[in-house]
């Protein structure tokens, strides 16, 4: 999900207003919530296999909880660097990759 510079904006000034330590913990309650949702989900798909997803009663909640962890890991990522971040992202999937023997993008493209 891409976070445009207007709602950027509202991010930081947040993080500035209630202060680095509430909204890293605000992130942390908020991963709890979606954690919490999705476990609903299962439980409910567990329970109603053939009900389509889109139709599960907690669907529209495990939305609104994965917007609030993706306003709430700006929050994270201020504290964070970039290059650390990039860095840690390629080396997970470059693991995933591995497991799963996905060739790589130059291998899949030679002539």
């Amino acid at each position: 999900m891409i976070i445009v510079p207007s709602e950027l904006k509202v991010i930081h000034s947040a993080f500035e207003n209630y202060g680095c330590k509430n909204q890293i913990l605000k992130a942390s309650e908020e991963l709890s919530e979606l954690n919490r949702a999705i476990a609903r989900v299962i439980s409910f798909k567990e329970q109603h296999p053939n009900v389509g997803i889109s139709e599960v009663p907690d669907i529209e909640n495990l939305s609104e909880e994965l917007a609030d962890v993706y306003i709430t890991l700006e929050y994270v990522k201020m504290i964070v660097s970039e290059e650390k971040l990039l860095f840690y992202k390629r080396k997970k999937l470059e693991r995933l990759r591995k497991k799963l023997k996905i060739k790589k993008v130059q291998e899949l493209c030679q002539w």
